[in-house]
């Protein structure tokens, strides 16, 4: 008898636990966003903080308050009512971006959490940052009394077949001697050269041009170092480039070009400890008319990916690609993964992964 008491008992928890794991799941998303994204274009570092304001409606059949807006990292601030909302009434969270002492490209992501942490809508901001002029008193020191105004270039998107695109470089000779200069690129997959003059008198001021080339093959990232030599010794300080080459848009009609779509493109592991090894999948799909030529998938060094190769898909056909990650360093992560793709209007897209390791 107590045997078959016990056997009943151990079945109906058996059964109870599908339930119970089925209520711990998070629940469907509380707030309707008009928009996930924005990208503000091309911004000037010395213009200061731009905002952009999301819109969104309660849809949950409940009044529910935004209790969290979680950035990551210090550059980012939300703003927001913390009233409750109303079924069916409409409220924003304006996110603000501050540029400044920052370089190239940025994607940033903030977690929007309602409904007693169920409910979470991760809101991105995208843009590209024009560096600000470097006054005097902030040159960089390369080699003795020997100075440049700028230590990082950002490129943005460079496409095949367009007209090179140059960043410029001042070099100061403030010393009372003529310096011999030389220059060395580390790194931009062949797409960089390098202008400059032979020598510098003493006193005076010089021009170093670091251009794109239109390497034929290369897609992808323009992650190099320009590392510039005075008098045979090259400067410990190197100039970091940033950008990406892509697809030739000659001849590609708006209407006809590929269209990527990404599903999965949001990793968040929350707080694992270190050593964990994650997998994650997600999906590329063809909704353009043309075909999508998917050219490369780069990932930082501790995510590993199975995309070998290019990838051609056809109208209405998707790819899978599995990331294993192994969180090496305790820390925060904010890292990206880039897809290069012929996509006529988002030719990079990043997948962005957060979170904290213990």
């Amino acid at each position: 008898m107590r045997f078959a008491i016990r056997h009943m008992l151990l079945c109906l928890w058996l059964l109870a636990l599908p339930l119970a794991g089925a209520a711990a799941e998070p629940s469907a998303a509380a707030l309707r966003f008009d928009e996930l994204r924005h990208d503000f274009g091309s911004i000037r570092e010395e213009a200061g903080p731009v905002s952009h304001t999301f819109r969104f409606r309660n849809v949950s059949g409940r009044p529910l308050v935004i209790e969290q807006v979680l950035a990551t990292c210090g550059c980012t601030v939300a703003r927001y009512d913390r009233r409750p909302v109303r079924p069916g009434e409409e409220g924003t969270i304006t996110v603000t971006f501050d540029p400044r002492g920052r370089t190239d490209t940025f994607h940033k992501s903030v977690r929007v959490v309602t409904d007693r942490g169920r409910s979470i809508t991760s809101l991105f901001l995208s843009g590209t940052i024009l560096l600000a002029e470097t006054p005097p008193e902030h040159l960089y020191e390369i080699a003795d009394e020997v100075y440049l105004d700028r230590l990082a270039l950002p490129f943005g998107v460079v496409r095949h077949g367009a007209a090179p695109a140059a960043q410029r470089l001042r070099l100061l000779n403030r010393s009372a001697r003529t310096v011999h200069l030389t220059a060395e690129v580390e790194g931009g997959g062949g797409c960089l050269g390098v202008t400059l003059p032979e020598r510098v008198e003493a006193g005076d001021e010089a021009e170093v041009a670091v251009a794109t080339i239109d390497a034929p093959g290369y897609y992808g990232s323009l992650a190099g170092r320009v590392r510039i030599g005075v008098d045979g010794v090259p400067s410990s300080s190197a100039v970091a480039v940033y950008g990406y080459m892509v697809d030739d848009a000659r001849g590609v009609r708006t209407a006809d070009a590929p269209v990527c779509r990404v599903e999965g493109g949001y990793l968040n592991f929350g707080q694992k400890p270190r050593g964990t090894r994650l997998e994650h999948r997600f999906v590329l799909r063809n909704e353009g008319r043309t075909p999508l030529i998917v050219r490369k998938v780069e990932t930082p060094p501790f995510v590993g990916s199975d995309f070998a190769g290019e990838r051609r898909l056809q109208p209405g056909e998707s790819l899978v690609v599995k990331l294993k990650v192994e969180l090496r360093e305790a820390g925060g992560v904010d890292a990206d993964v880039c897809v290069i793709t012929n996509d006529l209007k988002r030719p990079v897209m990043r997948l962005k992964i957060e979170g904290e390791v213990r």
